[in-house]
């Protein structure tokens, strides 16, 4: 294999196939491959007799299969373009009142309080240079990157502008940031 970094990540390998007389394995020199199952038990004891709990699991993120995006996320989408730029203290207002009713009613999680102090950071200030850092910074300490993605993925008719409303804000905010401290990656075509 040739990226050496990839190879850490995969240390050990268990391959599952129901069917072996029908089998073609991967061509992957470089996998450890510690074993070639056909029958489930056979592969959960592998599994669990090589785990460790310093193995850290990998994330997925939620897919969305296409005609998902067409029926609900392709409108989100267009209401987000609606939004993007309107940087009036008045729309913030009037959209951070109903995400905090949305915040109360809707997610009732523990961690209210902060989500909302988070949202708060999209204030629009007059050194927006200030705001775009403050966004960043709650983003990153994760103060509301949680609530978003749960508002996110349950769209519906009462948190659908709101959430349009505070996505299109932080692409925007995130956007000018990035332009400002030269976070773009270009290359040349030379």
């Amino acid at each position: 294999m040739k990226n050496k970094e990839f190879e850490k990540c995969i240390q050990n390998t268990f391959i599952y196939n129901k069917n072996l007389k029908n089998n073609s394995i991967l061509n992957i020199e470089s996998l450890k491959i510690l074993g070639i199952y056909e029958k489930r038990e056979d592969i959960k004891k592998a599994i669990y007799k090589f785990s460790s709990k310093d193995i850290k699991p990998f994330p997925l993120p939620r897919l969305i299969k296409y005609q998902d995006y067409l029926d609900k996320y392709k409108i989100f989408h267009k209401k987000i373009s609606q939004f993007y730029g309107d940087l009036s203290p008045e729309t913030f207002k009037k959209y951070f009142e109903k995400l905090k009713i949305i915040i109360e009613n809707k997610l009732r999680n523990k961690n209210k309080n902060s989500s909302t102090s988070g949202f708060s950071t999209y204030e629009i200030k007059e050194n927006m240079e200030i705001n775009d850092r403050l966004i960043v910074r709650e983003f990153v300490k994760n103060t509301f990157y949680g609530d978003f993605n749960k508002l996110l993925y349950n769209l519906n008719i009462d948190n659908f502008e709101p959430v349009a409303y505070f996505t299109s804000i932080f692409m925007y905010r995130l956007n000018t940031y990035a332009k400002q401290n030269n976070y773009y990656c270009v290359e040349n075509d030379k």
